[in-house]
């Protein structure tokens, strides 16, 4: 309640419709979270942290196409966005393993992160050069990503694919 009434009194504010979107997305109300974060689009439609947290909800919300495409609004106006890079990138690769063009677009999005120090985006990156078949680049690289975060199970995982196809 306090967060509605904040947002009703603050409506050019993004916070407020941030930290409701945030509440009901913990309480998995995604739809109330997505309908809030409609409302802070339409009453901010130039914020960024509005664009890229109704990206992840979509996302989270299993919205895929829409996720997609508000990730894809999101790098038109903020290319050099990092997180809708990183996330649009496994998106592509896990709800159209097999679209060629769509994998074309991930690998362009994940490429930049080779050399980063990041396991997350080595990780990414490893994970779409798997789906399309280049196993022997996507295992250096998720062999990489497992040495600096080897507890994580994702990538444990996307590094025991490549493994098991590279036999």
């Amino acid at each position: 309640q306090l967060l509605r009434q904040a947002v009703a009194a603050q409506p050019q504010n993004s916070e407020p419709y941030l930290a409701l979107a945030r509440v009901l997305s913990a309480q998995s109300r995604n739809d109330d979270a997505l309908k809030t974060l409609s409302a802070a689009s339409a009453a901010l439609p130039d914020n960024h942290d509005v664009a890229l947290y109704t990206a992840i909800t979509q996302d989270n919300a299993g919205g895929f196409d829409a996720a997609r495409e508000a990730y894809e609004q999101i790098l038109t106006r903020w290319p050099t966005d990092m997180i809708a890079a990183n996330n649009l990138a496994p998106l592509i690769a896990d709800v159209w393993p097999t679209d060629r063009a769509r994998l074309d677009r991930a690998r362009d999005l994940a490429e930049r992160f080779r050399d980063s120090p990041n396991p997350m985006l080595l990780d990414t990156l490893g994970w779409v050069l798997a789906r399309q078949g280049n196993y022997d680049d996507a295992a250096i690289l998720l062999r990489r990503s497992v040495s600096l975060a080897g507890d994580n199970r994702q990538i444990q995982y996307h590094y025991g694919v490549v493994l098991k196809a590279k036999g």
